[in-house]
């Protein structure tokens, strides 16, 4: 904290609630508030001197300051069905050498099943892995073992012993940030990480995540556009990049942060848009001009983990008037609808919107 080493650094602090009544009744999602700080002075009986230079975010963790003060982060709530949830904040930063480096911050804010492995795309030369989190002591019989990285395929994975194996590895537990970075020389889109939760309960093994991370080397630029209404979920639904083919002229989408059971299809058009609440949904439709319905064919059901996944045939997405191939250059946008509940009954939602350029 000496102001001759970061004369402009900015410090968060942050404070969680844990009300045993206020979850019970549902409202334990909302426990986490953050303030920022900055130094002001010197020392004052050996400890240096911070002053609030913000007002107070209620409601929202202290990882959410990151993306506050850069646009660039990308931030999202991912939850566990009837669980808890965690907060996820990503970043693609360009550095020397046509590389970039790649920031992910993991805050647990009360899941009792933790996470104990993070899985992301890996782009082309990755290095220089890293990883911090906050250390037991005082007795913690938790193990400070940092992490194992491995490229895995296409991925980065970085690894804990599993509960199974020691029940008391270093794992995510709740209230606590942990956080990972590497450097490749892929530039950034947006897509899709994966965290396995820790301790086995009956419930999904693990959550997809929307991230910023690295392209694939063919696969189209990708961004999440135009944001969703949450579902009855709690979730706001998203729409998000997986596997591209170029052999086969392919793109994988996972639909994630759904309603677990609900049945949706993913939609798409050449043309954004925003229609708010269209015929009666509780969502937002973020395509506009011909829109095709079916991506992948056939409607899905949201698993227990409120995901599903289709294959999208580039060379004929569905349109009103026949099938359309993708020519170079262009951009097209992807959306699903689902059904979902309000309080007045049964009624549909959509998930953010993928915008992908070939």
């Amino acid at each position: 904290m000496d102001p001759s080493l970061h004369p402009n650094a900015v410090y968060v602090a942050e404070a969680v609630y844990a009300a045993p009544d206020d979850a019970a009744d549902g409202h334990g999602f909302d426990n986490a508030s953050y303030r920022t700080y900055e130094r002001t002075g010197g020392l004052a009986q050996g400890a240096f001197v911070i002053e609030p230079s913000g007002v107070t975010e209620r409601g929202m963790p202290a990882v959410a300051a990151w993306a506050a003060m850069d646009p660039t982060v990308r931030l999202a709530e991912v939850r566990v069905p009837g669980e808890g949830a965690f907060w996820v904040a990503s970043h693609g930063a360009q550095i020397a050498g046509g590389r970039w480096r790649y920031s992910y911050a993991i805050f647990n804010l009360n899941s009792s099943r933790a996470a104990a492995a993070l899985a992301v795309p890996r782009g082309f030369q990755p290095g220089a892995f890293d990883m911090t989190f906050p250390r037991a002591h005082s007795g913690e019989l938790r193990s400070n073992q940092p992490w194992g990285v491995n490229q895995v395929g296409d991925l980065v994975v970085w690894s804990a012993p599993q509960f199974q194996s020691d029940d008391n590895a270093n794992a995510i537990l709740w209230g606590t940030t942990y956080s990972f970075f590497f450097e490749t020389a892929a530039p950034p889109v947006d897509t899709q990480g994966t965290l396995l939760l820790f301790r086995p309960n009956g419930g999904p093994s693990s959550l997809t995540l929307p991230i910023r991370g690295p392209k694939a080397t063919g696969a189209p630029d990708t961004s999440i556009e135009c944001l969703a209404i949450a579902n009855s979920g709690g979730t706001v639904g998203s729409l998000l990049p997986g596997v591209f083919n170029g052999a086969s002229n392919t793109l994988g989408l996972t639909v994630t942060g759904l309603p677990a059971g609900s049945v949706g299809y993913v939609l798409t058009s050449r043309q954004p848009g925003f229609s708010s609440l269209p015929g009666g949904s509780s969502g937002n439709l973020c395509l506009s001009g011909s829109i095709g319905r079916y991506v992948g064919a056939n409607a899905r059901i949201a698993s227990s983990a409120g995901a599903f996944s289709v294959t999208a045939n580039l060379s004929a997405l569905p349109q009103p008037l026949g099938p359309v191939a993708v020519q170079p250059g262009d951009t097209w946008y992807f959306q699903c609808w689902h059904r979902d509940q309000s309080p007045t009954g049964p009624t549909s939602n959509f998930t953010a919107s993928l915008a992908a350029s070939f």
